[in-house]
């Protein structure tokens, strides 16, 4: 049990520089669901790092009472782990003692003395994924006794879920436990042709922490022009690809790439401005910062780009509902499904 904030302590040049290493790469990693750097010091071949981890107790000691609260806690800590993995890092370490809960049920993942960056071994993200997957349904089994029915099939259900043969990345398992989460709350699962999932790739490129914030990017594929959209602010303390690595979106027989790993794109006739849009369009979530964008035209000639249309926390996936005709687009979330209101802020690109 972890009352924090912990320590961690090196007493010779190996376990110094391992720790060295740990601070520098959460300093630069900076997620929410991530363990922060209280202090770190050292003096010669002594080292010492505390975490920000006060008021925290391990996932083990966490008292979770239902289905429904380890399907919550299990989204979230997927979702972390599909951004960890957007940022180049691994952890292989999860377990029950690396895995922090706070009061109010929000996970932490700790000790990042085993990470790796994923372009060092890109087996190293499944890695992860199955050792998610595990503690999950081991934690599952370790539920308080409940008699009830609907208790048990929700159990049986998180389970199935959690399983990796149906889930090729932390993005799909983050996902399919929100589904879930909306499935227990009485909702029923989004199943449609607009909701698009990310595709992360086997090998990631080069990340930076040095890049200027990126909305939306777009690049030149085949016939199709992508959307482009660079928004000149500090240096951002969150790693991000240096190269747009997002889906492929085709839209009257050309293909857009657009974003980055990661992102979430879908084309639909959307509500903007309060008006049914007359034609398709194609809306995109970055579940890193539950950012939404929406561009109401498709590039011709020239790049084109567009600023937040809306911003909605802890937003993992995006999927349409038909209201009069039109299209209103949802964001799914760790615990609802909710909706987003568009508004066009599409500009040539400079």
């Amino acid at each position: 049990m972890s009352n924090g904030p912990t320590e961690r302590q090196a007493s010779n040049p190996r376990q110094a520089d391992v720790l060295e290493a740990e601070v520098v790469l959460l300093n630069g990693l900076s997620l929410p669901g991530v363990v922060r750097v209280l202090s770190f010091e050292r003096t010669g071949d002594h080292a010492t790092l505390t975490y920000d981890d006060a008021d925290y107790q391990t996932l083990n000691h966490h008292d979770l009472q239902s289905a429904t609260d380890l399907c919550h806690l299990g989204a979230s800590l997927a979702r972390t782990l599909a951004e960890m993995h957007r940022s180049g890092v691994s952890h292989q370490a999860l377990s029950a003692e690396t895995v922090l809960v706070d009061l109010e049920g929000r996970p932490l993942i700790t000790n990042f003395s085993l990470a790796q960056p994923l372009p060092d071994d890109p087996a190293a993200a499944f890695q992860d994924l199955t050792a998610l997957a595990d503690l999950l349904t081991a934690t599952v089994g370790r539920l308080p006794a409940n008699p009830s029915t609907q208790e048990q099939r929700h159990r049986k259900k998180l389970r199935h879920t959690c399983r990796v043969a149906k889930n090729d990345t932390a993005t799909d398992l983050a996902i399919a436990l929100a589904d879930l989460s909306g499935v227990f709350a009485g909702q029923k699962p989004a199943h449609d042709p607009f909701r698009l999932r990310p595709n992360l790739p086997q090998n990631l490129t080069t990340v930076s922490r040095s890049l200027l914030g990126v909305t939306a990017i777009v690049l030149l594929v085949g016939t199709g022009l992508l959307l482009a959209s660079r928004t000149v602010t500090e240096p951002s303390p969150v790693w991000v690809a240096n190269e747009p690595t997002g889906q492929l979106v085709e839209h009257q027989g050309n293909q857009y790439q657009v974003g980055i790993s990661g992102d979430v794109a879908t084309v639909g006739q959307w509500l903007v401005d309060g008006q049914c849009s007359p034609e398709p369009l194609l809306a995109l979530l970055r579940p890193s910062t539950g950012e939404v964008f929406v561009f109401d035209q498709w590039a011709g000639q020239a790049l084109l780009g567009t600023q937040v249309s809306a911003t909605i926390d802890g937003a993992v996936g995006l999927r349409a509902e038909t209201i009069n005709g039109c299209q209103q687009l949802m964001a799914i979330t760790d615990q609802s499904v909710v909706p987003v209101d568009l508004v066009s802020k599409t500009h040539p690109a400079t």
